[in-house]
């Protein structure tokens, strides 16, 4: 997109005025009535200043494109020539409308740091946009905006302390009020994060916000409250062991009120909050055998799930049709439900040994060689006679590589460049899927939201470089919830843990994903005919060009429909309606 060579202040304040902003107004808002205008460069700058989504909890990176796929983005702060910012800082204290005032001030100090006038300009602006928010109605927002004001303000507190500390006591005012009932943990983080307020007020507001939780039966809600109230008493021990027995009670509140797949994460995680308290080994042992009986049903539950599925032809336009749902998450779910599959082991095995019959090659073998044109695998000769496993296996593997070639190219993709379009979400959406999950190990949530987001922006060097080193470590996690070992132990008395060859393989862990997803990882981390992925990232072998191939964008996909797959019931009995059948 070309960017204006000129900028005049008075003729941008005629715009804005023009536009008659009403109170509580937000950027998207106003971004809609600058499209209505006639265009000009100056309403451009406009439309990309209020296009951009606050995403207050980052200090240094707060205004996030509103579409990303790639290295493709909407408009971002670099969009802004030097003539621009020079522009925007000049008008800034002329705007009437707060949230416009707020909008460009961050911009012109994101830009320029060093402008302390507009960093107070941006605190006191953010304040009155929260204020008219609040009075809207509108407490999401609101919040939104006082946490981006005291994430800027804290950096220049110094040299306007006064603005900084009366946004901090309207915060506290507020939570104390009720106004952020909904936003109490949110609230309290940010407290926390800028040390606001003593440990000692933090442990009481966020112990009796958590009560409240748990009556509500909000538990997750309630366990990270309890976290931040843990941190607050790490000296005093018998405090922290109180709220640890409150987490894992809360952990075991949740496992009751979950089917049995569900339940054995939030039982492992009671054990590991149990574990911070002294003598409660006979507890943790009995919750181990409370965990072997909610494991009886683990393979019937993870075996199948049938629900109506449309006709889908396999073609661009109808995967974006697909994918297109009632919300973030009815989208997502079609995502990993409509629009692509795991192979299948036994139709890959029939194509394979059907390819094989009257191929005149076939007795011949082939050499598989890497992108640098290394051999990495050698295929023995296959015979009418004697169709030996490793030639069959070769087959499978070239067969899906087509097939994840084409879901990724025809499907994926196009359905993934819809989503990035449609919504905005926030990272507690992840966190929300994330905790208690019994693929993710308790302190590993992070690692997955990262990658996933990633994906989701069309970041598959980064979300390869997050999901990839956490794999072999979710599979053992499986085992550890299933009470097996793990590890192998040798003569001499040491351990070592199992390798992720043989967790791909082990019958366990296949019993609960499933042989096509345990095939499809394996073959994707591994296989050396497929693509090894796991060892060339690993040992930095492939240029970065080689993360946006089929294989990685696949094994990205693979990895959410896992994190998905526990919701599934909740997803067909809130959103489920078609015709057809389709397996998960």
């Amino acid at each position: 997109m070309d960017k204006p060579n000129h900028a005049s202040p008075l003729e941008m304040l005629q715009i804005i005025d023009s536009l008659q902003l009403s109170p509580g107004m937000s950027c998207s808002e106003i971004m809609t009535k600058l499209s209505s205008i006639a265009h000009s460069e100056l309403s451009e700058v406009l439309a990309w200043a209020t296009s951009m989504m606050l995403d207050a909890s980052s200090a240094q990176a707060p205004l996030v494109p509103l579409c990303r796929f790639g290295a493709q983005t909407s408009a971002t702060v670099d969009f802004f020539s030097d003539q621009d910012i020079f522009c925007l800082a000049v008008i800034t204290s002329d705007i009437s409308s707060p949230e416009l005032r707020a909008r460009i001030s961050d911009i012109v100090v994101l830009r320029l740091p060093r402008l302390v006038a507009q960093a107070k300009i941006a605190v006191n602006a953010y304040w009155e946009s929260a204020r008219e928010l609040i009075a809207a109605g509108e407490i999401f927002g609101a919040l939104k905006r006082i946490e981006r004001g005291l994430r800027l303000g804290f950096r220049y507190r110094k040299a306007f302390e006064e603005v900084y500390s009366g946004l901090s006591e309207y915060l506290i005012d507020q939570l104390e009020l009720g106004c952020f009932e909904d936003q109490q943990l949110k609230s309290v983080r940010i407290v926390y994060d800028l040390r606001i307020k003593d440990n000692d007020w933090i442990y009481s507001i966020s112990l009796s916000f958590a009560e409240r939780h748990i009556e509500k039966r909000s538990y997750r809600i309630a366990v990270s409250l309890l976290e931040l109230a843990a941190s607050c008493v790490v000296s005093d021990r018998d405090l922290a062991n109180k709220i640890f027995r409150k987490i894992a009670d809360c952990h075991l509140a949740e496992a009751r009120a979950h089917n049995n797949f569900m339940s054995c994460a939030c039982i492992i995680s009671a054990i590991e909050a149990l574990q911070n308290i002294p003598n409660t080994r006979s507890e943790r042992d009995a919750l181990y055998s409370d965990l072997r009986e909610h494991q009886r049903d683990w393979r019937q539950y993870m075996s199948s799930f049938s629900i109506p599925s449309p006709d889908i032809s396999e073609d661009v336009a109808d995967a974006k049709k697909v994918v297109a749902g009632i919300d973030f998450f009815d989208s997502l779910f079609r995502l990993v439900l409509f629009v692509a599959r795991p192979s299948n082991v036994s139709k890959l095995r029939d194509e394979a040994l059907e390819s094989l019959e009257g191929n005149i090659f076939a007795h011949m073998g082939a050499e598989h060689i890497d992108h640098e044109g290394l051999p990495v695998a050698v295929v023995p000769g296959v015979t009418p006679e004697d169709q030996g496993e490793e030639g069959i296996w070769a087959q499978m593997m070239q067969h899906m590589k087509l097939e994840h070639e084409f879901m990724v190219q025809g499907r994926i993709l196009p359905a993934l460049q819809e989503l990035s379009m449609s919504y905005y979400w926030e990272d507690e959406f992840w966190m929300g899927l994330l905790r208690n999950h019994p693929f993710v190990p308790v302190g590993h949530e992070e690692y997955y939201l990262r990658g996933l987001n990633a994906g989701l922006q069309g970041d598959f060097l980064g979300s390869t470089h997050f999901l990839i080193p956490q794999i072999e470590n979710s599979l053992r996690y499986i085992l550890h919830q299933k009470a097996k070992e793990n590890t192998r132990k040798f003569s001499d008395g040491t351990q070592e843990r199992e390798s992720l060859s043989s967790l791909l393989d082990n019958e366990e862990v296949v019993s609960v994903l499933g042989k096509d997803v345990m095939l499809g990882l394996k073959a994707i981390l591994t296989d050396k005919i497929y693509g090894d992925l796991r060892n060339q990232v690993s040992h930095g072998y492939v240029p970065s060009s080689y993360m946006y191939s089929s294989s990685a964008i696949f094994f990205w996909w693979q990895i959410l429909q896992i994190i998905m797959r526990p919701f599934a019931g909740y997803w067909k009995k809130t959103y489920g309606k078609s015709d057809g059948a389709f397996s998960l």
